[in-house]
């Protein structure tokens, strides 16, 4: 969800304690970033709007997601190598 600048006051404080300004979006519910924090987590970022950066981030999740998912079935396989053959 994107949030713009000064239009939620719990947004506002977590921004203000994060050191962020601006335009955010909130993933989740835990992930919240502005452009400029956005484009730190993500270097090769083409964003140049919250709501890009917004679906940028979402990819990236998914990506994330997968790539934890593929190691946790490559572990699966490799216990089941590890077994009393």
């Amino acid at each position: 969800m994107i949030y713009k600048n000064n239009t939620n006051a719990d947004i506002e404080r977590h921004k203000a304690r994060l050191g962020l300004t601006g335009d955010v979006y909130l993933i989740n519910g835990v992930h919240i970033e502005s452009l400029a924090s956005h484009k730190r987590l993500i270097p090769e970022s083409t964003a140049t709007t919250i709501e890009e950066a917004e679906q940028e981030r979402l990819a990236y999740e998914a990506q994330l997601e997968e790539a934890r998912r593929q190691a946790a079935a490559e572990r699966e396989g490799e216990e089941g190598l590890d077994g009393d053959d």
